[in-house]
């Protein structure tokens, strides 16, 4: 897919640009910016500094040039809204042009084409969010197959990691704050197991498929944890049904699953889901009437 000057430009003029010191992104750039959800750092920049988009709770999608080599303590810390991590870079050549899964840029006051693998963007933001490994600050992997299997790895020790780890309730002194969902530790871990689920179904949405290993060892969690499977999907409104195509896809759905998707995707918004698992219900496990369904 080519993205022309104007579309370039129109994207990037949407952008939040930060402040720069020299060829670095200056520390605390955009530390706590509760208005913030799209950055673009320009070509060229070789390090962001220490909390440079920290507690930005908004945020919901980055742009980095490849050229980045270092980055300070705790850069996205408490992002908890960052989808994707886009990296760009220049195309060096007619073969890099036409990637897999590639997008070209192309920047009119530079004149300068770029090469995007958008495949791995929201994979990257998972990595930064939820592993406790610093590769994933290693650009240069990105082109390297092994990414993925390194990903995979490292995805199987976050799903892995207690539900309750990292739990640190805010109790300011009151007692409403021990009502406070966050505070309460069941809650906490239904949602730290949401994202585990979401995090399964975005690895599987790449063009890149794991391997059987990693497969049915994703199965095996998804089909331990499928409300919260669920719920993850419900909160993607707008990714909803290709997250639904996924789960799917790998057969998570069994028949005594329909009447509880059915209702959980009973609103409005989520119409295409509803009439997907209707078809599917048909399709893959016998025709009955469909107002049966509906009479949910």
């Amino acid at each position: 897919m080519i993205i022309g000057e104007k579309q370039f430009n129109e994207k990037i003029n949407k952008c939040h640009v930060p402040d720069i010191n020299l060829d670095e992104v200056s520390k605390k750039a955009m530390l706590g910016d509760k208005n913030v959800d799209l950055i673009f750092v320009p070509y060229g920049i070789k390090r962001i500094g220490d909390w440079a988009f920290a507690h930005c709770i908004r945020l919901k999608e980055i742009w980095l040039p490849d050229t980045l080599k270092g980055f300070g303590k705790d850069v996205f810390l408490d992002d908890i809204n960052l989808e994707k991590i886009v990296v760009y870079s220049k195309i060096k050549n007619e073969s890099e042009s036409h990637s897999k899964n590639s997008t070209e840029l192309y920047d009119d006051k530079k004149e300068q084409m770029y090469f995007v693998n958008d495949d791995i963007s929201e994979l990257l933001a998972i990595a930064v969010k939820y592993f406790k490994n610093g590769e994933a600050y290693n650009f240069s992997r990105l082109i390297d197959d092994k990414w993925l299997e390194w990903f995979d790895t490292n995805l199987l020790a976050y799903i892995d990691e207690p539900d309750d780890s990292g739990f640190n309730p805010f109790l300011a002194g009151g007692e409403e704050d021990y009502e406070d969902p966050e505070n309460d530790i069941n809650y906490y871990k239904k949602k730290q197991r949401e994202k585990k689920c979401g995090a399964i179904l975005v690895r599987l949405k790449a063009a890149q498929k794991p391997t059987a290993a990693y497969i049915e060892k994703y199965k095996k969690f998804i089909n331990a944890h499928k409300k919260e499977t669920i719920m993850f999907m419900l909160d993607k409104k707008h990714e909803s049904f290709s997250l639904l195509k996924i789960y799917t896809e790998y057969d998570f759905i069994e028949e005594t699953d329909i009447p509880y998707l059915l209702e959980s995707f009973s609103d409005e918004q989520y119409i295409d889901c509803k009439a997907y698992i209707i078809k599917y219900k048909d399709h893959n496990f016998g025709k009955k009437s469909i107002w049966d369904e509906f009479k949910l």
